[in-house]
């Protein structure tokens, strides 16, 4: 009886039926696929920001603070992480002459404009035992939302 009327039932849609179940489609694969690749996208611009956001500092004022304790220190290497990477290498320079045990840098009035600012920083040296003043500024950007030095005049 039950033959018959999938017989019946198989006419009526115009083709055999079968106890198989019918056909899966792919729209699971699909469905997990796209998932993974937003997720993977969102990781990567998460990461993205998380490295634009631990260069530089909330502050124009910070950031010089810390690009001058940096130079008198002498590490090149900590000036160079609050600069802008097209002054990584005078930064890194600055520090080599703040190594020097006769030479000494200090922050003068920080000054902002908007997104960008100036501060005043005064280099003390000594010549044969007479100290010498040179006056110097340091050119900050606010990228990212955090402050970096991007240059010295």
């Amino acid at each position: 009886m039950a033959s018959l009327r999938r017989s019946a039932e198989a006419a009526e849609y115009g083709g055999a039926m079968s106890d198989s179940p019918p056909p899966r489609g792919r729209t699971g694969v699909t469905i997990g696929v796209v998932t993974v690749l937003i997720i993977a996208v969102l990781v990567v611009i998460a990461v993205g920001r998380h490295r634009t956001s631990s260069r530089g500092a909330a502050s124009p004022t910070t950031a010089a603070t810390l690009f001058v304790g940096a130079i008198n220190a002498g590490s090149g290497d900590g000036a160079a992480a609050i600069s802008c990477t097209s002054f990584a290498d005078g930064a890194r320079s600055t520090a080599r002459s703040g190594a020097d045990p006769g030479i000494s840098y200090k922050l003068g009035d920080v000054l902002v404009d908007g997104n960008t600012a100036t501060a005043q920083l005064q280099q003390t040296f000594d010549i044969a035992g007479s100290p010498h003043q040179s006056q110097h500024q340091l050119t900050l950007k606010r990228s990212g939302g955090r402050w970096l030095v991007c240059g010295q005049i």
